[in-house]
């Protein structure tokens, strides 16, 4: 059986926790005002939701020709949350900022084809959660969706929070790592034993 709390779980702390998407989003956000980091963030959404789409639908046809792969790439993927979780423990998060630019829908699109965490996030939400329960095209798509969507709430978060969110990380930062490695901890456990 599906399950939701995991899942989203393993959405929520690798989504939100610092990565290209989320700094940049704090950022702009910090440089540009909430309003025009808007244009940055939806591109995020749309490059995202699009690579979400492409890998959901190759993990489906790497499924269907080599069955066993699917075995492979969720131990490759409760593998890479571990990491995940042991980066987010012992990191810090760099808050360097970045230039502004006139048009960002085009930087916030093209980023996601490029950004490494993207496509682990993909592959392992796919493979790990999604795949062993679900196949239809309607079934993945929706999900990529999903996948989009929460990540997009994310990145709208820093943002907005991108000043808060500093501060908070620098007042608190070592509990708030350790709980989010923690709760990846748990999310690699439930992918070895679904």
């Amino acid at each position: 059986m599906f399950n939701w709390i995991t899942f989203l779980i393993f959405c929520v702390t690798t989504t939100y926790t610092p990565g290209p998407n989320t700094v940049l989003s704090m950022n702009y956000g910090r440089l540009v005002g909430f309003k025009r980091s808007l244009s940055f963030i939806f591109g995020i959404f749309t490059g995202f939701t699009l690579l979400m789409i492409l890998i959901s639908f190759f993990m489906k046809t790497l499924e269907a020709w080599i069955p066993a792969l699917t075995t492979v790439l969720r131990f490759l993927g409760a593998l890479y949350i571990l990491y995940l979780a042991w980066k987010t423990i012992v990191s810090r998060a760099d808050f360097e900022k970045q230039s502004t630019a006139e048009s960002l829908f085009p930087k916030g699109f093209l980023i996601q084809f490029i950004n490494p965490k993207v496509y682990f996030y993909g592959i392992t939400a796919i493979s790990g959660f999604i795949l062993p329960y679900f196949s239809t095209a309607g079934e993945l798509l929706a999900f990529s969706v999903i996948l989009a969507a929460i990540a997009l709430v994310g990145n709208i978060l820093w943002s907005l929070f991108g000043v808060l969110f500093q501060k908070l990380f620098s007042r608190h930062e070592k509990p708030l790592r350790i709980i989010m490695g923690l709760l990846l901890v748990y999310c690699a456990y439930m992918i070895f034993t679904t």
